[in-house]
């Protein structure tokens, strides 16, 4: 039986610790050249952005897929043009053929205009990309 092996990155984002860039742009290489899906969110970084730092180690050439989660900090009326800017500029960076899924990172019902929305804007842009939710809230 043929696994895939999956890593989240939260770890290298200095949530639970400070870590320097060195040392996390190594441990991304290692990522994107071992494993088969990465799990990453735009929002992901605390001294430093690691969607960014991602995308500087050209990972359309690597061998990973992308579950990339976007919105994890927006607002209950968020720009939902600015959002899909940014998450289209991701899709180009990464390879459409890369990701695996987008998952909106932490919904609520007071967004769901918004998010309804940037899920068109989406699916017309990248329509072959599969889409959908991630929480930890049992109510949404």
């Amino acid at each position: 039986m043929n696994r895939e092996k999956c890593l989240g990155l939260l770890g290298f984002a200095g949530n639970y610790g400070e870590l320097d860039r060195g040392t996390v742009v190594e441990a991304l290489n290692f990522a994107i050249c071992n494993y088969d899906i990465i799990d990453i969110s735009c929002n992901y970084g605390v001294h430093f952005n690691l969607m960014d730092t991602l995308i500087d180690l050209n990972p359309s050439e690597s061998k990973a897929k992308y579950i990339v989660k976007v919105g994890g900090n927006d607002t209950e009326s968020y720009d939902v043009k600015e959002l899909f800017s940014k998450t289209s500029k991701i899709l180009i960076e990464l390879g459409q053929d890369k990701i695996e899924c987008i998952l909106f990172h932490r919904p609520s019902f007071a967004k769901i205009q918004c998010d309804t929305e940037y899920f068109k804007l989406i699916k017309n842009f990248a329509p072959t990309v599969r889409f959908g939710l991630c929480s930890n809230s049992e109510v949404v």
